[in-house]
């Protein structure tokens, strides 16, 4: 009586290399390939999660793969998978911008400048001086800048133009016999 024994090797799971990849959009698409062998069984199975082809988001995610055999033995790997944000969001200031004198130091002014992230995160707009601000009778240049959550940036300029096109009211004093 010959007694035999299961299969008690586990496969060798085989993880790749840590992928680094740019950002592209709202979640990027992450390929790629890991693989299994084993003595006994030519074709153990092998599952990751996240699996291949999901969207990965900026930052690093870990993959976990586990191979299965026939006999039911796995065994697992892992890796990373790092999406990175090289690309400066897009900034949009508006036109020059032409106010009416309001008082003897100039006019407030409001204006609206926006930004967009290929990553899909919000960038953080900065202007100087802020909307809303005082400008003199004059030109003045605004500075903005917008920079995402990986520090890239991009800025613009407008101007804010002051004028006085009121005419001053002349009060006459009463007229006298």
């Amino acid at each position: 009586f010959v007694r035999t024994r299961g299969d008690a090797v586990p496969p060798v799971a085989q993880c790749p290399a840590p992928i680094s990849t740019p950002c592209a959009g709202a979640g990027t698409i992450v390929t790629f390939s890991a693989t299994a062998t084993d003595d006994c069984d030519p074709s153990p199975t092998i599952t990751c999660v996240p699996v291949s082809g999901a969207a990965f988001s900026v930052g690093a995610t870990s993959v976990t793969c586990t191979a299965r055999d026939a006999g039911g033995n796995s065994s697992t790997c892992s890796f990373g998978v790092t999406v990175v944000d090289t690309t400066a969001p897009v900034i949009q200031c508006p036109p020059r911008i032409t106010a009416e004198c309001t008082s003897q130091s100039g006019a407030s002014v409001a204006y609206g400048v926006t930004a967009t992230d290929d990553c899909m995160t919000s960038p953080t707009i900065v202007c100087t001086p802020p909307t809303g601000s005082a400008f003199a009778f004059g030109t003045a240049h605004v500075d903005c800048t917008a920079t995402d959550v990986a520090g890239n940036s991009a800025s613009c300029t407008f101007d804010v133009t002051v004028v006085d096109t009121t005419p001053p009211a002349i009060q006459a004093p009463p007229f006298k016999r």
